[in-house]
């Protein structure tokens, strides 16, 4: 019998957030939680780095609230789309409307002809220059970046030949652009 626990603040325990005994082989799926921390709940195996409260073995507790999600787009997937690796959105935009700060955003290879504002702090990061193109058209700026600490990398951004704006657009502070 699988014990499941989501959607819980697991914070503030003596000892331990969740224990399984040792001698009980059943698993406690404890995932979708908070512990407390970003880092999740601490494992000295699974998870040496979180600060939020002790597991012990036989609790799968990944993913967790606060650990930072990773979307996909791919430029050939369907409508539809969650932009989970299995079912990628189709547009980058979709993947920025989605995601939380902090989340990642992994583009494959393609041609987007769509303009992206990224505003929120996000790692947003394409299949090489060479391989992922990023078309604004002529009416708008191509990729706009309008939130602090954001990482834009890995596209090649283009514009109809007669656009008068500029292909990238930065209005925020820390963000990292490089290997466009």
């Amino acid at each position: 019998k699988n014990n499941i626990a989501y959607g819980n603040d697991i914070v503030g325990n003596r000892e331990y957030g969740i224990n399984a005994s040792d001698n009980d082989e059943t698993a406690i799926t404890a995932i979708d939680n908070w512990w407390g921390y970003p880092s999740g709940p601490y494992h000295p195996l699974n998870n040496s780095g979180g600060e939020g409260d002790n597991v012990t073995d036989y609790v799968q507790f990944d993913p967790w609230i606060g650990k930072p999600h990773t979307w996909y787009v791919d430029d050939d997937a369907s409508d539809g789309g969650n932009g989970s690796k299995e079912h990628t959105y189709n547009e980058i935009q979709d993947a920025i409307n989605a995601a939380e700060d902090g989340d990642n955003i992994r583009v494959f290879a393609g041609y987007y002809e769509e303009n992206v504002v990224v505003n929120k702090s996000l790692s947003v990061v394409g299949n090489g220059k060479t391989n992922t193109t990023i078309y604004g058209g002529q009416t708008e700026i191509p990729v706009h970046i309008v939130s602090d600490w954001v990482i834009f990398s890995g596209f090649k951004v283009t514009a109809h030949e007669f656009s008068s704006y500029a292909r990238i657009v930065v209005n925020s502070n820390f963000s990292e652009i490089s290997n466009n």
